[in-house]
């Protein structure tokens, strides 16, 4: 019965191999935060090898198509686009994702919303997406 008790905890070690060990997604972001922000909040834990907040690209394509059609719609072209309030932090070192999700989780970032953070699940490529969340 002893061999029964590997066979059976192999599951749970191939789903947690999906699991980045220094990824973070980053939920509850401000509408308005750059990348730069999310890099600069995070470096305060541990260097960070890449940043990015998902943008809305909805927002890209309209200011971009309506630029210069009208004259308000210049201003609108203007404005950064509104990223859809989550992204992804990978960490040099992965005990820095995790100490930045026991330090930081819950924080207001930017003194606005409470971040919710988790680590970040590898799809795989057939898929066409590198980094999803669970």
């Amino acid at each position: 019965m002893a061999a029964e008790a590997p066979a059976s905890s192999t599951p749970t070690s191939t789903s947690t191999d999906n699991t980045s060990k220094s990824t973070l997604f980053v939920r509850g972001l401000p509408y308005e935060a750059t990348s730069a922000q999310l890099e600069e909040f995070f470096s305060e834990v541990g260097p960070v090898r890449s940043c990015f907040v998902v943008l809305d690209r909805s927002a890209e394509q309209i200011a971009a198509e309506d630029g210069g059609a009208e004259k308000g719609t210049a201003a609108a072209a203007k404005a950064p686009p509104k990223n859809k309030g989550f992204g992804f932090v990978q960490f040099v070192l992965p005990e820095d994702a995790d100490k930045a999700i026991s330090e930081l989780r819950g924080t207001k970032f930017l003194k606005q919303r409470p971040l919710i953070m988790e680590k970040a699940v590898k799809k795989s490529r057939k898929e066409g997406v590198a980094w999803t969340w669970s």
